[in-house]
């Protein structure tokens, strides 16, 4: 097994953050130090750590929750000035779990929270193509050649972007489908047609939705809930 698969499997870790441990020289296989992260490892053989941390292959219950983040609350484990974080929420082993991305500080909805690292990869490769869902109101009211600006593309500060959908919904509301979903990258799109965004909310990755989930609290997942993920939303349906 390769080492960042196997740090993703049993180090409590996503497979990007697993490479990036190794890259910065924290993880050894048997006392030596390990840079390349396709390095082979015989999990009931060799003795693998991270810094002082050894990493035993046994098995472990695998956890997938749903989370509802409030705008006001940061999207890691911990924070070293002391603000909220989705993981104060989380009546967890707070080591043992870790997001599958993010979402800003002034933007709310759905997160995922795991400890499969492969899950998460999976989720997190962009040539999986996993499209996510928002909802977002503006200051102002963009025309409907306005929104087709945004899904023929936009240059921002993160490059040129363009959303797969973005149109009305019943609520007056503006549902933005991603292809990808870089830093503020809504926020920089529509600041640049003259639409400032005065809320975000993610509604949905894949087919699974956020729904009535209430702010701060979480939801164990399913294998069906699970499947929902992979699977395009209706609006991408041809």
């Amino acid at each position: 097994m390769r080492l960042n698969k196997f740090l993703a499997k049993w180090g409590y870790v996503s497979r990007r953050k697993a490479e990036d441990l190794i890259q910065s020289g924290k993880v050894f296989i048997n006392g030596k130090k390990i840079l390349d992260a396709h390095q082979d490892v015989e999990p009931q053989k060799d003795r693998v750590r991270i810094q002082k941390k050894y990493i035993e292959a046994k098995n472990q219950k695998l956890v997938y929750l749903m989370f509802h983040k409030p705008s006001k609350m940061l999207s890691t484990s911990s924070d070293p000035k002391g603000r909220l974080t989705v993981m104060d929420c989380i009546p967890y082993n707070k080591e043992r779990l870790f997001l599958v991305g993010r979402l800003d500080w002034d933007s709310e909805g759905l997160l995922l929270i795991t400890n499969d690292g492969d899950f998460s990869n999976r989720i997190l490769k962009p040539k999986n193509y996993i499209p996510k869902t928002y909802c977002i109101k503006v200051k102002g009211t963009p025309t409907i050649s306005d929104l087709k600006k945004i899904t023929k593309g936009v240059s921002t500060p993160v490059g040129k972007r363009k959303a797969l959908f973005a149109k009305y919904n019943r609520r007056g509301e503006i549902k933005v489908i991603l292809k990808e979903g870089k830093n503020r990258q809504i926020r920089f799109m529509f600041e640049k047609i003259g639409f400032p965004v005065k809320k975000l909310k993610r509604v949905a990755i894949g087919r699974l939705k956020l729904n009535r989930l209430p702010k701060r609290r979480f939801t164990s997942l399913r294998e069906q809930d699970l499947k929902k993920i992979f699977l395009l939303p209706k609006e991408l349906k041809k």
